[in-house]
């Protein structure tokens, strides 16, 4: 990983949120913007094409999708898990190939835990990864 931000040093960050909802397209995009200000290649992996990713294309940010999938996520946490297991692997495979300096996964909650947990110790894919921890009480 290149020594330290803000030196003059460019990284490539992989910005990952699979929801649009709510607050996650606002949260994603305010830290594109910002991280693209400051000179690094930001790609944005999410699950899927919304029309609510146009705010995020219009600042510059190479979106992309986990496999184009076009279904939606599972409700139940229990069933996202086995879901994000494989997305986060296709992630951090797409990472890897392309060089990143760190994935930032935007929404890190107790659904996402295993499967990253799981990536950390088995996977031989690595990448440095970075998570914002959110742990909701409505689930």
């Amino acid at each position: 990983m290149k020594e330290a931000v803000g030196k003059g040093n460019r990284m490539k960050i992989f910005l990952v949120d699979f929801f649009m909802d709510g607050h996650h397209i606002e949260y994603a995009t305010h830290l594109g913007r910002f991280l693209l200000e400051k000179g690094h290649e930001v790609v944005f992996l999410t699950w899927s094409p919304d029309k609510r990713l146009q705010v995020a294309l219009d600042i510059g940010l190479d979106v992309r999708y986990v496999a184009n999938r076009d279904r939606s996520l599972p409700s139940q946490t229990f069933r996202m898990i086995p879901r994000f297991r494989g997305m986060l692997r296709d992630c951090f495979k797409v990472a890897a190939e392309e060089h990143a300096d760190l994935v930032h996964l935007l929404y890190l909650d107790r659904a996402m835990l295993p499967p990253l947990w799981w990536h950390c110790l088995w996977s031989k894919i690595q990448v440095p990864v970075f998570g914002t921890l959110w742990w909701p009480y409505h689930f």
